[in-house]
């Protein structure tokens, strides 16, 4: 045979040879948008199984580029049988169902919780580097805020807004804002006369458009206030990426 084509053949057999080795190597499974945040911030490619196809949504997944080329699936019982896969990471609402057949196969589930302060973000990250065996990465990249302050809220659609102790509340601290609706802890909804008695210089909208947009009353509140509606791909799931996202997109409002 001529020794071109002996070269050619033997390149095509290693790169056929390694094709294989990384997929032997893929044995990460995500089982739903958050999770798949977290495991396509932290983990290799190569070691990915496959993540959900909501995690190539550009509207509602942060890494919608990184996962494109990897392989995605629905939650099928068939896709989920695959015994290349070995671990498995979901959130804590993972269905009682899939984990039981998962568990079945013996495959390694790791779950994760929806953090509610950076505090959280921060040990859930290392939390999955250490169950996954990952190379250590720093653990407080979260910028420091300005000195200056404006008074900002974030405020859903739905009228349920976060207060203090929430990390959406620390976001806005984050990016140089005094949160308006630091008063109460946790997630309450809220009327227009909490928003009138916060008198926020900026209004960050939480699930689109706010219901009231239209009313006399919301446009007379808002003439001289600005309106910013947060893309739902950094607020939706909470990961260091994407909650960084978020800090980043308030504080440029800030200075604005």
């Amino acid at each position: 045979m001529d020794t071109a084509v002996q070269k050619g053949h033997f390149m095509w057999a290693r790169v056929f040879i390694f094709s294989l080795f990384l997929q032997a190597q893929a044995s990460i499974i995500s089982l739903d948008l958050c999770a798949d945040q977290w495991v396509l911030e932290l983990v290799p490619p190569r070691d990915i199984f496959a993540v959900t196809y909501l995690a190539q949504d550009p509207d509602i997944s942060f890494f919608s580029e990184k996962a494109i080329g990897l392989k995605v699936h629905k939650g099928e019982i068939e896709e989920l049988l695959d015994p290349a896969i070995k671990s498995a990471v979901a959130m804590d609402n993972l269905d009682p169902f899939i984990k039981n057949i998962l568990e079945k196969r013996g495959v390694r589930i790791i779950v994760l919780k929806s953090p509610q302060t950076l505090e959280e973000v921060n040990e859930q990250r290392q939390f999955l580097i250490k169950e996954l065996g990952l190379k250590e990465k720093d653990s407080n990249p979260f910028p420091s805020p300005p000195l200056s302050r404006k008074r900002a809220v974030c405020y859903g659609a739905s009228g349920l807004s976060p207060g203090g102790k929430t990390l959406l509340g620390q976001a806005l601290t984050k990016a140089g804002f005094e949160n308006g609706f630091k008063n109460f802890k946790g997630w309450k909804y809220i009327d227009w006369e909490k928003i009138l008695e916060a008198d926020p210089a900026v209004v960050f909208l939480l699930e689109g458009p706010s219901k009231n947009r239209h009313h006399p009353f919301w446009k007379r509140f808002m003439k001289n206030r600005r309106e910013v509606e947060l893309p739902k791909k950094v607020t939706l799931c909470a990961c260091y990426s994407t909650v960084n996202e978020l800090i980043e997109t308030m504080k440029k409002t800030h200075h604005a």
